[in-house]
Parts: structure tokens; sequence; C-alpha cells
């Protein structure tokens, strides 16, 4: 076909770029007019901003306005936290913050207080495009990883205690679980006794009071209990023995459960699911 063993050479040259020029356009794909964007970064949560658990260490940003389960104290970009010794977390979250509870010396009936957890949670899209933050939360005693809903702020006072009020709810087994979650039982109080001393009101009239109803007692209400928990912090009735902890709580009816808290109800509905 060609004469000249020069141009059998160029004519090859020029099929295979023809063909590589059809490859690299099918790997490549057609061109899209525009321009490349970078995604972006999701940025943290600032301090005092309101998170939901999604999950043990995960997190969602909410209003603080709605039912929360965490509040952030502070936060980093998710590569960012600082790791100091291979721990990051213990110096990332100080701890130390506590809701007010009963006290020694207190005459009367002192609302129920959880533990407040701190640790690292994470959300906004993974470890390299999301946050971390160190956030405190309310939660059970020994379980850091159950979460309670609440209301308000768990920021510190100038004694270093919160003024938010958490619901203290119960299963049949004794289990504090969410107040959101179908539960019979909830403490409403605890007193912690000196020197053989009682509480000035009955544990019915403070639950009254803190229900803030005496329609919710009775024929097919609550029921209000004065009971002890022995796992809480002991008194001293200076006879050098421990005096467990009195608790008033209010039970729903059998085979009947609340869903939701009962502390200020009023005129409302008992919440029964």
């Amino acid at each position: 076909m060609f004469q000249d063993p020069r141009r059998a050479v160029g004519a090859a040259v020029i099929v295979v770029a023809l063909l590589a020029l059809l490859v690299l356009n099918r790997v490549n794909g057609p061109d899209v007019p525009g321009r490349a964007l970078a995604l972006p970064l999701v940025p943290p949560p600032a301090a005092g901003a309101c998170l939901l658990h999604s999950g043990a260490f995960d997190a969602v940003e909410i209003p603080c306005a709605q039912p929360h389960t965490a509040e952030v104290i502070r936060s980093w970009p998710a590569a960012g936290v600082p790791v100091v010794n291979g721990g990051a977390w213990r110096v990332a979250c100080p701890t130390g913050m506590t809701i007010p509870s009963a006290e020694p010396d207190a005459v009367n009936w002192t609302a129920t207080a959880p533990p407040v957890a701190t640790s690292i949670l994470r959300g906004g899209g993974g470890p390299v495009l999301g946050w971390a933050a160190c956030a405190r939360y309310p939660s059970p005693p020994f379980r850091p990883d159950l979460a309670l809903h609440y209301r308000g702020t768990l920021a510190p006072d100038e004694q270093g205690r919160a003024t938010v009020t958490v619901g203290n709810c119960f299963r049949a087994d004794g289990q504090q679980i969410d107040c959101t979650l179908p539960h019979p039982v909830e403490r409403l109080g605890e007193f912690r006794p000196r020197a053989g001393g009682l509480p000035v009101d009955t544990c019915l009239d403070f639950a009254r009071r803190t229900v803030d109803s005496s329609a919710a007692f009775g024929v097919a209400g609550l029921l209000a209990v004065q009971g002890r928990d022995p796992t809480r912090r002991p008194g001293d009735d200076r006879s050098g023995l421990p005096v467990p902890t009195l608790t008033c709580e209010v039970h729903a009816p059998t085979d009947r459960a609340l869903v939701g808290t009962v502390v200020g109800l009023g005129d409302a509905p008992l919440p029964f699911g």
C-alpha cells in the first residue's frame, strides 16, 4: 500500500495517537461546563450549642429550645482533637461539674439529679469532614453511654453546679432510663437524714408540689411512694452507721406506663403511653 517505509511508519503513529485519544475520552468522559468545587468541611458547633445523641458517641446539633441530650464545652475539626500521652478526651474534656442533689444537712426533699458525664462526641460527616466536641450530658450512674433528654442548660453557676432539672425515670427492674421511654416509676426527690431526722414534708405533699397538681393523685392516678436507695451516698446519723438515702417516687397504676416526665405537669393529662 505504501511504497515509502517512512510513510507507513507515519501513518501507524497517527493511528496509534487517534486510538489513544479515543481511549482517554472514554475513560475521562465528555467535557462538562463549569468549575471544580472543593467539598466544604462541616464547621464544629460553638461552645454552648446543644446536641442530640444519634449513637453512643455520635451526635447532631439541634436548637437548644428543643429537648436535647448534651451541650458543647469546646469543639474542633474532626482530625484536630488534641492528643496528650496517647489519650485525648481526659485532657480535652474537663470533669467535676455536678447537678445539685440531696445534701446531708437539708431539712426537706431535694430534687433528684443524675451524674454529669463528659466525653468526645463526633458528628457532621465522618472523621475527615466532620467535627469532634467535648460535651457534657446527664446520664444514669455508671452508665455514661445512656444519655438523658432534658431542657435548659447544664452550664455551671458560680458554685460549679448546673441548674437544669433532669427527669429520673426507672424501669420495673430498677434500671434508670430516659423519661421519653415507657416507665412505671419516676423519682422526684431525695432526703439524706442526719441524727434520725425526717423531711419536713411527706412524700405525698412533696410529690403534689413537684407535679404541680393534686388531681394527678388518686384513683387511676399516680401513687406517691417513699423508699430507700442504698446505692446513693449515705448520710450519717451520728451513730457511725451509714444511713441510706430516702427517696420520694411516683408510681403509675398497675399495667400502665408513663411516657415523659410528670415534673411541672400542672393541669395537663397524665402522660400514659
